[in-house]
């Protein structure tokens, strides 16, 4: 039994090359169906690996197929377990004994668990977390189930002894995998954001958030030696949210390169616009005060609300931050954050936020001489002034 037990840790290195063949299918395979289906066959194909390196043990075959099988039918789903179990069955039907029927069984209910727990977590809306994956390593004992199914032969010489050292096992190998997994597909997932970023700032001739941050402190340093004015607009798209799960992942990358493109051609030489989330953008503009600041947000959202033209109008919200005296870069953020948050209270869309105490609503939008301006009254009308020859004067 030690000698199985010892065979089995020897498959933790199936595990891990498993794992980042794993996190480079999720890289370069960008649909959901296709990428589950590879998944499963990569999935399936370990298993027969490490079912290679099995021992016998009274008519049973010992190996460490079973937390790869789970943990590839979760991260696969239904589709990813349906392609992951033909290899194995065939495998373990082809090589017989008294333990067959049982190893099969044991392959479908590996499978079963897996793609079960996911279609529960997926119902549920639960995020995968590294702790949710405690319950696929905790629920793996179950694969034992198949150690009494009918099967032909003699009894195993020590069931007692096998069902001790799987269940030791079983819990801890899945568990491995499930992390080592995980961890693969995080940093894929951030590679490929990082891919998708850098193409959609080659598109849009836009700057980088990094770049966009380093120069709000460099501006803030200024600031604060010399008191000159910045600003900083947060521009958010309106109705963000519904409009990406109605569009496809493409559709809402190009619906983005628009807005971005319509503020980079709109934004001066000398301001700054970056991507600061997947809906919004950042501008930072040097040596403006909150009414100029004001006036540039009129322009960018008319900018982009003629991007796609009237029939399709996309609209946008702006939140300003201006610095009038010294104070830190996250807290003007924070603030451009918090004036987008009372403008869309105010306006659903197409809000901009706070409107300068010295700029009126009126027609012209200009900013006035004092706070609370009204427009200037029309000047009143004058006499003609007399010619020289009407009053007389030779």
């Amino acid at each position: 039994m030690q000698f199985v037990l010892q065979q089995l840790f020897t498959s933790v290195a199936l595990l891990v090359v498993a794992s980042f063949v794993f996190g480079a299918i999720y890289e370069h395979v960008r649909r959901k169906a296709i990428q589950s289906i590879i998944i499963g066959l990569v999935g399936g194909i370990c298993a027969a690996l490490a079912m290679t390196l099995a021992s016998a043990y009274g008519g049973y075959r010992v190996d460490g197929r079973s937390a790869i099988i789970i943990v590839t039918s979760f991260f696969g789903g239904p589709l990813g377990a349906l392609a992951t179990v033909p290899l194995p069955l065939a495998m373990r039907f082809d090589a017989g004994g008294p333990g067959a029927s049982a190893g099969m069984i044991g392959i479908l209910i590996a499978a079963a668990l897996g793609s079960g727990i996911r279609v529960v977590v997926d119902r549920l809306g639960w995020p995968i977390t590294r702790p949710l994956l405690l319950l696929p390593a905790c629920l793996s004992p179950l694969t034992l189930l198949a150690l009494f199914a009918p099967f032909s032969g003699d009894e195993p010489r020590d069931v007692r002894s096998l069902v001790i050292v799987i269940t030791m096992w079983s819990p801890f190998a899945t568990l491995l995998f499930a992390l080592l997994v995980h961890n693969e597909l995080e940093r894929a997932r951030e590679r490929r954001s990082r891919k998708t970023e850098r193409a959609f700032l080659r598109k849009t001739d836009l700057e980088g958030t990094d770049y966009l941050m380093r120069q709000i402190h460099h501006h803030a340093r200024l600031s604060d030696r010399y008191g000159t004015h910045y600003a900083f607009l947060l521009i958010s798209i309106d109705d963000a949210v519904t409009k990406r799960a109605a569009l496809t992942r493409e559709g809402w990358q190009t619906l983005r390169t628009h807005v971005g493109r319509a503020l980079g051609d709109t934004v001066r030489d000398s301001d700054i616009c970056a991507p600061v989330s997947f809906d919004r953008f950042g501008v930072l503009m040097p040596h403006t005060t909150m009414d100029s600041a004001y006036l540039a947000a009129q322009r960018l959202r008319e900018a982009v609300r003629r991007t796609l033209g009237e029939d399709a109008p996309l609209t946008v919200s702006v939140g300003i931050s201006c610095v009038d005296d010294t104070r830190s870069p996250p807290d003007v953020v924070a603030d451009a954050e918090g004036a987008l948050i009372l403008a869309n209270a105010r306006t659903p869309v197409e809000a901009i936020g706070p409107v300068p105490a010295s700029t009126t609503q009126g027609s012209s939008g200009l900013p006035r001489s004092f706070p609370g301006a009204l427009p200037l009254p029309a000047p009143p009308v004058r006499e003609a002034t007399p010619r020289v020859a009407d009053i007389g004067i030779a």
